[in-house]
């Protein structure tokens, strides 16, 4: 509180495999770098540290959410704008 911060729980799942320029499960992460989908290379702690702090707005992936359950809505959005052709 008084540093101006507030402590926000989220489910973390896929946060470290997710490319946080485009907020979509896509990108590959080896080693501490992550490859992001437009070529891009950044660390992958700092990538994972955006995804964490977008989850905290995403209404439709709940704290307690099993990681199954995490992928498959990322596959979906993933899929909505066509970047995968199925969920397999």
């Amino acid at each position: 509180k008084a540093r101006g911060s507030c402590l926000r729980l989220v489910n973390c799942a896929y946060t470290s495999q997710m490319d946080s320029n485009t907020n979509f499960l896509c990108g590959k992460r080896v080693g501490d770098k992550f490859y992001h989908a437009n070529g891009e290379v950044s660390h992958a702690d700092t990538n994972a540290a955006r995804n964490i702090k977008h989850r905290g707005d995403d209404t439709d992936i709940t704290r307690y959410m099993p990681f199954k359950k995490v992928k498959e809505i990322l596959l979906n959005r993933l899929m909505a704008i066509g970047g995968v052709s199925n969920l397999n």
